[in-house]
């Protein structure tokens, strides 16, 4: 595929993610130009990942938390899960460099921080049953909200708008799952 170079074609390509399951290796050229696009390119990049990848664990093609189950699958399903859920972890790793580098724009620092937030959101609701609700996702080492803390945590200033804003979207995100009735027994 010819290289991706406006929001436009941005847009088609999700288009083509979401229409078809055959051009899911197209999820590459988004995550490149997640990391490497000019800033406009960069942030619908990470906005069509975000979104691809919450539809994709809705619809169980991104499986969070493949378990003794999955290896029962057939061997092509269970490696194609696999390389969808090493998609995600990569694009994760992105959010989490995209708010610890002081050359981040700022302006995409706050779409980085929105999405880790939305991601481990998408964790807590799509992960297998933990003791406790949404232990497992908060946990693990390579998910959303684990890259989150260590983005903030490594970052080489203090980025005060952005801890402004992690509070702002953590009291939102507290709220609307407190209004919702949980579906877990």
């Amino acid at each position: 595929m010819a290289p991706i170079a406006s929001v436009a074609t941005v847009h088609k390509t999700e288009e083509r993610l979401r229409a078809d399951r055959a051009n899911v290796n197209e999820i590459i050229d988004l995550l490149d130009l997640s990391e490497t696009g000019a800033p406009r390119v960069r942030l619908a990049a990470v906005q069509s990942c975000r979104a691809l990848f919450a539809e994709w664990a809705a619809s169980g093609t991104l499986v969070l938390s493949l378990t003794a189950d999955d290896a029962e699958d057939e061997a092509p399903r269970l490696a194609f899960r696999r390389w969808v859920l090493e998609q995600y972890r990569r694009f994760v790793a992105i959010l989490r460099r995209m708010l610890q580098r002081t050359e981040t724009p700022p302006g995409l620092r706050t779409p980085a921080l929105d999405s880790l937030v939305q991601m481990a959101a998408l964790e807590a609701r799509h992960s297998p049953a933990a003791e406790t609700a949404a232990a497992s996702a908060f946990e693990a080492p390579r998910g959303a909200f684990a890259q989150l803390v260590a983005g903030l945590a490594h970052s080489a200033r203090a980025q005060p708008k952005v801890l402004e804003r992690l509070a702002l979207s953590l009291s939102l995100s507290l709220a609307l799952a407190r209004a919702q009735p949980s579906s877990k027994p």
